[in-house]
Parts: C-alpha cells; structure tokens; sequence
C-alpha cells in the first residue's frame, strides 16, 4: 500500500520498457553516462554506505564511484533503486541503454550532507518545533494556513497533518509522495531545473526514529508536517550568504522536503526553543500559550497519554534541536484578526494535577468537561439542576447552534465555562457534538493525508462531505 505500492508499480514500468537491467550480480556491463567519461572527481568528503532504509527518492548519492545523482525511484523491500544523473537529469542507463537497477550497496551517501552542528561560521544555529495535536486542532490550523502558495516559494509551503500511528518509514514516505500537490510539485522543481527534484521524507523520518515507539502509539493524534521546497539557485548565490549557508541550501535543502512544523536560523546564543516557538508564530501563524509551551506541563501530558517517554527535545541527523510540543485534548484555541491562531488552556484547568488524585474517589479535576460532569452528578444531577430543569435552561442559548438530539448545553459552576452534555451516554465535551452518523456510515481518517472521510462498506462509497442518509 501507499509509497510502497507506488515504487513498486515505478519499478515495475520501469523493467516492463526497458527490460531489467540485472544489478550488480548480472552479466550486464555499467559504464558511466557518456557525458561523465572525460570528468573525474577527488575523493571529496567522506562517504557512508547506506543501507535500503537509508535510501528514500530524492537522497542524493554517489554512484559509480564517482557520479552525483539522486535517488529516482525507491523500492525497499527488494533493495531496489534507480538513480537520476545530478549533471544530465537523465535516468542511470548501461551503455546497451537499459536502466540500472541498483542496490543500496552499490551507492554511497556523502556525509557531508548530515553536518555534525547546525552552526555556521558566524554563529547562527537552527532550531524547530514539531507540534502534535487531535484531529480538531489539525483541522483549524489547515484552515488558517489556507492554500499553499504557488505563485512563490514559501518557508513552509504547505502544511501537512500525519497520523502519528503512520509515523513510520512507508508511512512518511507515502505522505511524502502524495501529500503534496501537483501544482507545488512543479514549483519546487522550477526552483533547481538543474538537477532532478522529487518528494522526500528525510528530515522527519529522523525526528520520528528519535522520538521512538511512543510516538507510533499515539492514536487519534498527529503531527503536524511543514512541507519546504528546494532553494532556487539563485537564493544559493545571493549576496550576503555565508558559506555554510550556501551549501545547505544547493547542497542539502534542494530537494520537496517533508520536515518538522517550523524551523529558523537564530544566534546560538538564543534559547533553542525561544527561537523555535517565534518560528511557530512567523511562519505559521499558530501561538502556543506560556502554560502549554511550559516543560513541566508538557511532561504531565505525557504521563496523560500513557506516553512518559515521548522525548520533550530531540535533533536531527544536522543537529538541529526540534522541540515537541503536545497539545492537550481539551486546549482551547482563539482567532486573532482572522490571521493567527493561539492555543490556550480551558479556564480552571491544570494539567499538573494528576486527574485520578484530583478530587476524592479518583474522580477527574474540575476544569475539563469530564471533571465537571464528574463533579455535578456526584448528586445526581447535573451542575445543581436536574436534565428537565436544564432542558428548560436551553432558551438561554436559543441564538446558539442547535446541538444534535439528545445534547444539551450545560454551564459550569465552578468555572462559568459552557460544555455539552449528553443525556443518554453521560458523556460531556467542550467541543460541539456531531450527530450520529447515519446507518451503515463510519468515520474514518487517511493514512495518507490525515483527511477525514466516511465510508459505507455496503455500497463501497466514500465522501468527504458528512452523510445524511
């Protein structure tokens, strides 16, 4: 399924056109393109042999032993790849024209495209957020986000909500592959005509690996990806760029990069996540409150999750420290001027407080919609009033949406706050209830792009828009 399914049908083409080319162990001689015989290169930087995993589309790589190209197609299972020329833009071919097939130690990686420090020579280092969240949380922030640009490039260019029970290999790649348009695709390879530019995983393939099995754990969250495009070359040339920057840019960001949520350069001097937290706003437009930003709060949330492992910092292969901040499942969030959206505590909360401990009997906290259920039918009714007595109340939210059958809006006494409340399952929610689904209908979430759809096993249809019938 997914990328794995779609590099299998690559490499199917590939060999039904051209016939296979045989790999290393065939009978078929390899030469170099006829375009490279008279140029030889210096050994250059120290290079790594990589392993099937290592090698996703777009990894630049050497072949041949001297020749720069990337990696055009990818099959992992078989350990199989296909390799565009860096200088040509054209597939790898034998000198009888057929395509090579290689295996992932027939390539080597240059080590100088993962540098051990994310500092240049005046300084600056770079620093990121990933930032996790429910399916609610992923869906107001892609609505403020708005469409991707693709007029021009863009830091990032597009945002991208993953599952992060599909934070694995095939996962990302596949989100990689398919998550983008076709229309940002073509932007990002106008930004290197030079060399060939295809989709890849890299950076948060290495986030995810550091933040372990906890991650992969984590149902009904998702971590939300900033997709970067290549630099244009002539960006890699401006004035004012410092040597390493330039080769960061030509030599390692030159590809449609699926990364962590916000990243920035700033002086090593600034607190990596004060850096990465301004990053966020700037260039995401998302604002995360001091208390939920806070490490104390964001090891109780762990602990919430039943995920006390989930690092709270970790750095890529670059070195560049990624702090991962968990939003709660009840984190509030407000519109600024239609632009800017901040996330915040519901009033009363406090996540330090474990919920079991909160109050006698190991009943939840008040300050969440549960604790204040909890809280109010201790007595048998709700909030002090009985459900016909708050049935009655509803004329006070007469101006609000109408809740589906069986809800009712219910106000805090303690916190003044208004949840809902349902009469038959007891359940209670800050966020507006959604009616049942009509029969035969279930929800669903795509492994590849986060996007909830509904599905009817009887008559095999789907829809993004909620059924009725």
């Amino acid at each position: 399924g997914g990328a794995v399914g779609r590099a299998r049908k690559g490499a199917s083409a590939l060999r039904g056109h051209c016939g296979r080319a045989g790999g290393r162990g065939g009978s078929t001689a390899m030469v170099m393109p006829a375009a490279k015989k008279a140029r030889t290169e210096d050994a250059g930087p120290k290079r790594v042999v990589p392993t099937a995993d290592d090698l996703d589309e777009g990894t630049p790589v050497i072949y041949f032993g001297t020749s720069h190209g990337f990696v055009r197609d990818a099959y992992q299972p078989l350990d199989e790849f296909w390799v565009t020329d860096a200088e040509t833009g054209e597939i790898v071919r034998d000198r009888t024209g057929e395509i090579v097939t290689f295996k992932s130690k027939d390539l080597q990686l240059l080590a100088a495209t993962a540098p051990p420090i994310p500092f240049d020579a005046d300084g600056n280092a770079r620093s990121g957020v990933l930032l996790l969240g429910r399916e609610e949380h992923m869906m107001q922030i892609l609505k403020i986000f708005g469409h991707p640009n693709i007029e021009e490039r863009r830091n990032p260019q597009l945002l991208l909500a993953i599952p992060c029970t599909e934070c694995h290999q095939e996962g990302l790649q596949e989100a990689a592959s398919k998550g983008p348009p076709p229309e940002v695709l073509e932007l990002g390879k106008l930004q290197r005509p030079d060399i060939h530019v295809g989709a890849r995983s890299l950076q948060m393939k290495q986030v995810a690996e550091q933040l372990g099995g906890e991650l992969l754990i984590l149902e009904g969250f998702y971590v939300l990806s900033g997709v970067q495009l290549p630099f244009a070359l002539k960006s890699c040339e401006a004035k004012g760029v410092t040597m390493w920057e330039r080769h960061r840019r030509k030599e390692i960001c030159n590809q449609i990069d699926l990364c962590v949520t916000a990243s920035c350069e700033h002086r090593k001097s600034e607190d990596p996540a004060v850096a990465a937290r301004r990053a966020l706003a700037e260039t995401c437009a998302i604002e995360v409150s001091d208390t939920l930003w806070g490490e104390a709060v964001q090891v109780a949330l762990r602990r919430r999750l039943s995920v006390p492992d989930l690092p709270l910092r970790v750095k890529d292969q670059s070195g560049m420290e990624v702090v991962v901040v968990v939003l709660p499942d009840d984190a509030t969030s407000v519109t600024l001027n239609g632009v800017v959206l901040c996330f915040g505590e519901p009033a009363g909360s406090n996540y330090l407080v474990d919920p079991a401990a909160a109050v006698p009997g190991g009943k939840p906290a008040v300050g969440s919609a549960a604790g204040a259920a909890s809280e109010a039918l201790a007595d048998g009714k709700i909030q002090g009033k009985t459900v016909r007595e708050w049935e009655v109340e509803q004329r006070e939210f007469a101006n609000e949406p109408k809740v589906p059958s069986g809800w009712l809006r219910v106000r805090s006494r303690s916190t003044n706050e208004v949840y809902f409340f349902n009469k038959q399952t007891k359940e209670a929610t800050f966020s507006f209830p959604e009616a049942p689904l009509a029969r035969g209908w279930t929800k669903e979430v795509s492994k590849s792009t986060g996007k909830t759809y509904y599905f009817h096993a009887e008559r095999r249809a789907s829809t993004f828009e909620r059924p009725t019938a």
